[in-house]
């Protein structure tokens, strides 16, 4: 590194511009430039430090910087980065801001390291003496203020977008709000992605708050986006507390913030591009379609080396690539298990058993060896369901990484779902994000994650979506709470902020449970199995369920649309995939488009509507040819209008553009 004081320099890629100063130790943030327009966000009139965090005073400190290349691990594409290291006394702050080539959104984060906080003053325990005197009001926390960006004008309108994960509890799972700023207060919201307009100017930035969801986080702020009219705009919660007393002795990372200036319609395009850049590596890998038998709720009774060489067997036929063995294949019993007394979650794997993941010893006597013969002989790969042990804020970390590695080296184990995780302080969160980053460099990055996002605290859809891909919910027939409409919604939805590549959604057997359904026209017995399998398979299709009760028909058809899935699926896992249509509620016209270039996708559904016709304003395909692949529909174009035709209800058809 080299010594960096007093001066002005720029971080920019071709479209946003960073312009700062450094003057006695803090960084100001002078302006942010959209340089197609020549828009700057600035104003000259205020003195705006870029980040504020409690506990740490950057007046006075030491600076050092370095330029690098840098891809995370492998895991992303090359970007450049600058790296600038405060340091006073015995405090460390690393300040990282991030670019790739040709895209318009800068990164912002910072890690800390050395000692912070205050021991906590213990409160006199005294008796009242009878005197009044006026009680003190404690002291405003400083805030905590990892971005911050000069604003002149006074009028602003915010779309705020929260996202939603622990799917257990909630099925809705994108929330937008628009706003005005009021010209005489401050104006606060929370949320995860916000497009701020300057709509006198006909200019916009976009901020994405790069942190779990709001339920997720650690030590939460009171807001996330905040505006101050003719002063500054700001980003709050860094996910630590800093006036806690505490010696951290490695770097741990904050939450950050990325942003980009322009057009709304090109900065919702540029974030989805920008999120894939930050995912590669599992973009290289392609699109997993995997199977988990967990979905018929046997839970584990059923598994075991006969069972699952049977599921092996009908995933060859399927189109699965992976087939993956939930919660049940180890030794150990967790508080899921139909075959015992198991009582834990999340923590003590190791205290109630040294051996605990290990494969059990009576369902599978053979160890995996089996299973892994016969899906190497299938053109398959095994999966396994694992728990990092939480006890002691995840002290074991390092243990789970040898364990997954040993599963991985012994049985060619690639993918293993991550559940029963409970982000409760940084520490953890750091711990675990060492345990994943260990894996990923000692397997030569062979090994994939896939994050359960169903319940407690957990990284969501923003934070560290480098690694792996996202386990979106739980949904059964069993409970009632599976329906293949309102899995295309949620696929829907997150379409437009989430590359649909990151998202793992399921589809049930169609044909069980059809008493719970009873009366009900959305049953999901009432859908064909292409139609459910459709609605995800511009994601990764995860087959939740015992593919060994299909029924020969249902299999049939299944293997059908899923051989036409992976003649498609290499381009679709680097397609920009976006919702068209109406929004999915059972009795809509809805669908996808997944854009590859000079040509692409549609997947369009009738759901259960009453029209037979439906038409599709798609103005960039004016001039195209559609070519049918699959489903019992049809389209035409006529002019910038596609003509979509469905004789039946809960119709489909995947249509080529080119």
């Amino acid at each position: 590194m080299h010594p960096l004081q007093n001066c002005s320099f720029i971080f920019e890629n071709p479209r946003t511009a960073l312009h700062l100063t450094l003057e006695n130790g803090t960084l100001y943030c002078i302006a942010v430039e959209n340089k197609s327009s020549g828009y700057r966000w600035e104003n000259p009139a205020r003195k705006t430090p870029l980040l504020s965090l409690p506990g740490f005073s950057f007046a006075g400190s030491t600076a050092e910087t370095e330029i690098i290349t840098d891809d995370r691990d492998g895991l992303s594409a090359p970007a450049r980065v600058q790296r600038i290291l405060f340091t006073k006394e015995n405090q460390q702050i690393k300040l990282e801001m991030r670019t790739y080539e040709n895209n318009p959104f800068i990164h912002i984060s910072a890690a800390l390291r050395g000692r912070f906080g205050k021991a906590a003053e213990a409160e006199s325990a005294s008796l009242a003496t009878g005197i009044e005197t006026a009680k003190k009001s404690p002291a405003k926390a400083e805030p905590d203020i990892i971005f911050r960006c000069p604003v002149a004008g006074q009028h602003f309108k915010v779309r705020t977008v929260t996202l939603r994960d622990i799917t257990d509890q909630n099925n809705i799972l994108v929330e937008e709000a628009n706003s005005t700023v009021y010209q005489r207060h401050a104006f606060m919201t929370k949320g995860q992605l916000f497009f701020v307009d300057a709509y006198l100017a006909d200019e916009m930035m976009m901020l994405a708050k790069e942190a779990p969801c709001a339920a997720g986080r650690v030590h939460d702020s009171e807001y996330d986006l905040r505006i101050d009219p003719d002063n500054a705009l700001s980003v709050s919660g860094i996910g630590a507390d800093l006036s806690r007393e505490a010696d951290y002795t490695y770097d741990v990372p904050l939450y950050a913030v990325s942003f980009a200036v322009g057009k709304r319609a090109e900065l919702e395009r540029a974030w989805r591009d920008y999120y894939r850049l930050d995912m590669q590596s599992t973009l290289k890998r392609g699109l997993i379609a995997m199977s988990n038998t967990w979905g018929d709720r046997n839970q584990d009774a059923a598994v075991c080396e006969s069972f699952m060489l049977g599921e092996i067997e009908q995933a060859k036929k399927l189109g699965v690539t992976a087939v993956q063995i939930d919660d049940g294949w180890q030794k150990g019993l967790t508080a899921n298990s139909k075959l015992g007394k198991g009582t834990l979650w999340g923590s003590g794997y190791y205290a109630s058993d040294p051996d605990y993941w290990t494969p059990h010893p009576e369902k599978f006597p053979r160890g995996l060896a089996p299973l892994q013969k016969a899906a190497d002989e299938a053109g398959l790969v095994l999966g396994l369901w694992f728990s990092p042990d939480l006890a002691n804020q995840y002290e074991s970390w390092e243990r789970d990484a040898e364990t997954l590695l040993g599963l991985h080296r012994q049985y060619g184990v690639r993918f293993f779902k991550l559940d029963g995780i409970n982000l409760t302080d940084k520490l953890t969160e750091t711990r675990l994000q060492m345990m994943i980053r260990r894996v990923h460099l000692e397997s030569g990055g062979q090994i994939t994650f896939n994050f359960d996002i169903t319940a407690l605290r957990r990284w969501g859809y923003l934070f560290r979506r480098e690694y792996g891909n996202l386990f979106v919910e739980n949904r059964y027939s069993d409970w009632g709470n599976y329906y293949p409409h309102s899995t295309l919604r949620t696929v829907w939805m997150l379409s437009r902020y989430i590359p649909t590549a990151k998202l793992q959604m399921e589809f049930l057997n169609i044909r069980r449970n059809a008493a719970k359904y009873e009366g009900d026209p959305l049953a999901p017995q009432l859908y064909g199995i292409d139609w459910a399998y459709a609605a995800v398979m511009f994601a990764c299709p995860l087959y939740w369920m015992e593919m060994t009760n299909l029924s020969e028909e249902v299999s049939a058809a299944l293997a059908d649309i899923a051989a036409v899935w992976k003649t498609i699926a290499p381009e679709l896992v680097t397609a920009d995939v976006t919702p068209v249509g109406q929004e999915p509620d059972g009795i809509n016209f809805t669908g996808l488009r997944a854009n590859c270039c000079d040509h692409g996708y549609l997947l369009l559904f009738r759901e259960n509507a009453p029209e037979v016709t439906h038409k599709f304003m798609l103005p960039s395909l004016s001039g195209k040819r559609l070519i049918k692949l699959a489903g019992d529909a049809n389209g035409w174009m006529k002019g910038s209008t596609l003509i979509f035709s469905a004789a039946e209800e809960r119709s489909f058809a995947l249509f080529r553009y080119e």
